[in-house]
């Protein structure tokens, strides 16, 4: 590159633009761990694109796209959560089922497929670690609101929403 700005003429060394296409297995290339991770998150990458799309026959409002939106959102916050809680624990599926007693499928749905959980499948699996269902959803419940909350779950319980 030239710069004529004041009259005399210097050269700005360039960037080597093929300087960032280095793949990331090379920087640790003996390392098992990193290029376990690669391989996950490529056949992650994989189930994903496999993944059919779905078709929606209802009317589409703004309020229910921003509905579905912050559902989305809540509920993919909520997989990486607990997909690095259980990470962070060393626990495997096995383990969380003998703690919680819910099914190694339902874990794993609720990790990757980002799957519905209700409140008490969530209390039971932020219990293994320690936390509340408070501060996984990063909410504080009051003494009222958490009354409030178990006549909601009571109804939810046994079916009389």
């Amino acid at each position: 590159m030239t710069n004529h700005a004041h009259g005399s003429e210097r050269t700005i060394p360039m960037k080597d633009e093929n300087q960032n296409n280095i793949p990331p297995e090379a920087d640790f290339p003996n390392d098992p761990l990193d290029n376990s991770l690669i391989s996950r998150l490529k056949k992650s990458a994989r189930r994903a694109a496999r993944k059919p799309v779905e078709v929606k026959s209802r009317i589409e409002t703004p309020e229910v796209l921003m509905r579905d939106s912050v559902r989305d959102l809540a509920r993919s916050r909520l997989s990486l959560a607990l997909r690095q809680l259980r990470a962070a624990h060393g626990l495997s599926y096995a383990d969380i089922q003998e703690r919680t007693g819910l099914s190694q499928q339902l874990l794993w749905d609720v990790e990757y497929k980002e799957s519905r959980l209700t409140f008490d499948e969530l209390e039971l699996l932020v219990e293994c670690y320690g936390l509340s269902a408070g501060d996984i959803l990063g909410v504080e419940f009051e003494v009222s609101n958490r009354l409030a909350f178990e006549r909601i779950r009571q109804k939810t319980r046994f079916g009389k929403t």
